[in-house]
């Protein structure tokens, strides 16, 4: 596989209220919330959500492990295991059923596509 291209980062994930949804659950300890807190204010999360979103783009209909094991991201399968969900409560990738194993399949949605076009150098 090639190299996924670089894109701009730009306010991915910042709603229309410019707040982000929560990272951690009500019932999480202390120290989850303030580690969610730290990726959000970093820009790591909107980074992570962005890089995913490029190489969903770029690598349609392959698995969160698939896509972790793309060298030269510097993403994990655990970081686009998270990242893919995200994206898709924002609308931009889906999620198939794979019929030869037990994982998911993630594809970018037209809004996904769209964002990647418009942003692609």
């Amino acid at each position: 596989m090639t190299r996924p291209a670089r894109i701009p980062i730009g306010p991915l994930f910042e709603s229309v209220t410019g707040h982000a949804p929560p990272r951690a659950r009500t019932s999480d300890p202390l120290s989850s919330h303030a580690a969610a807190d730290k990726m959000e204010k970093s820009g790591k999360l909107n980074r992570q959500c962005t890089e995913v979103l490029v190489l969903l783009c770029q690598y349609p209909g392959l698995t969160s492990r698939k896509l972790g094991e793309i060298e030269g991201t510097g993403l994990d399968r655990y970081d686009t295991g998270r990242r893919l969900p995200d994206l898709k409560k924002k609308g931009f990738a889906r999620s198939t059923d794979a019929e030869d194993c037990n994982e998911l399949r993630w594809w970018p949605t037209p809004n996904g596509l769209d964002w990647y076009r418009r942003h692609k150098q």
